[in-house]
């Protein structure tokens, strides 16, 4: 059975194996046909191993997925209108496509060794200088919690009182290319930005590419009050002593870089419009459903839509353009 999407909206042809791609309707998948194709070559979705005996085509998967993923509020019963399988079916054959993805992406989402050069690190501190005049900032550093259903069991491990949510916490980098270069986690909802930057093991990796003979650091990610001046990674001026006040020059440099560090925010919130299902919190119930893995996949597919359409709110503002998505999929595999 295949879908068709006519003026009068979808109708189901028997006409063999399903093929949504073969309507590619960006509100529902947020990627056009085309785009689609692309993605399809760089995910290797034939090698997954299904449950139960399911063989759905690569198309149908993925497709699956997205609209499972973009839709706010979007239930199992809803796709069984639109993709003509029924509830059970649907369920394994997303879950399914999650893990495969999780699996084949997430230390490399952690990381990307292969575009985090000493150059490339070079090159956005070079776009953030041209912009903030802040010399030797390459990328910009926080967290985000992503809250669920409350629990029904060990409640307080994922209650943050500071969010008032249950929920997982992220820890992300986003590049000036508009990208969302490093991606930490989850962790339990209390946990603190800076308790997770010390977890990650990052530090480590930005010695090996940014340490001088001295053990000095060359450039530097930008965090808000959460994170202390340490290798590699600096916060705001903060007071050295008790009723000491900031110079009015750092101040000012406060000031200025408050405002480009909202970067990172955009990027949140560019993964939050794009992937509705965030945002319902209701339907993301631990236990039950791989709610960190529906952050994590929709990190991954929100980079994708920046490399296919060649810009975002972040690039934009740096003037540097992403990479093309060929180019990004080879660099983390």
């Amino acid at each position: 059975m295949t879908l068709v999407l006519s003026r009068y909206g979808y109708r189901r042809v028997i006409v063999g194996v399903p093929a949504p791609i073969a309507f590619g309707d960006v509100q529902l998948v947020r990627f056009s046909k085309v785009q689609l194709r692309r993605i399809l070559l760089v995910l290797d979705l034939e090698s997954i191993q299904w449950t139960a005996r399911n063989r759905p085509s690569p198309e149908f998967a993925l497709c699956l997925v997205l609209h499972c993923l973009s839709a706010v509020g979007s239930q199992f019963k809803d796709e069984i209108n639109i993709f003509g399988y029924s509830r059970s079916y649907l369920s394994l054959v997303f879950n399914d496509t999650l893990l495969h993805l999780g699996q084949r992406f997430k230390e490399q989402l952690y990381w990307d060794e292969g575009r985090l050069t000493a150059v490339k690190i070079q090159e956005y501190a070079q776009a953030v200088e041209a912009v903030a005049g802040a010399r030797g900032v390459w990328g910009f550093i926080d967290g985000t919690m992503r809250p669920f259903c409350r629990p029904g069991d060990n409640q307080q491990d994922y209650y943050s009182g500071h969010k008032k949510h249950h929920g997982f916490q992220f820890q992300c980098i986003m590049t000036p290319d508009g990208l969302m270069s490093s991606l930490h986690g989850p962790y339990m909802g209390p946990t603190g930005d800076w308790v997770m930057w010390n977890d990650s093991d990052l530090e480590s990796k930005l010695r090996e590419l940014l340490g001088d003979e001295d053990g000095v650091a060359r450039y530097y990610l930008y965090g808000d009050l959460a994170y202390w001046a340490a290798f590699g990674i600096m916060g705001p001026y903060r007071p050295q002593g008790n009723g000491m006040e900031l110079s009015r020059a750092e101040q000012a440099a406060n000031v200025t870089m408050s405002s480009i560090r909202i970067v990172v925010e955009w990027g949140f919130g560019l993964n939050m419009n794009y992937w509705g299902i965030n945002n319902y919190k209701r339907g993301s119930k631990i236990g039950s459903s791989p709610v960190a893995l529906y952050y994590i996949i929709s990190t991954l597919f929100t980079n994708f839509h920046t490399c296919l359409h060649g810009r975002n709110l972040v690039s934009n503002k740096f003037h540097l353009e992403p990479p093309r998505l060929e180019e990004y999929v080879n660099s983390i595999l």
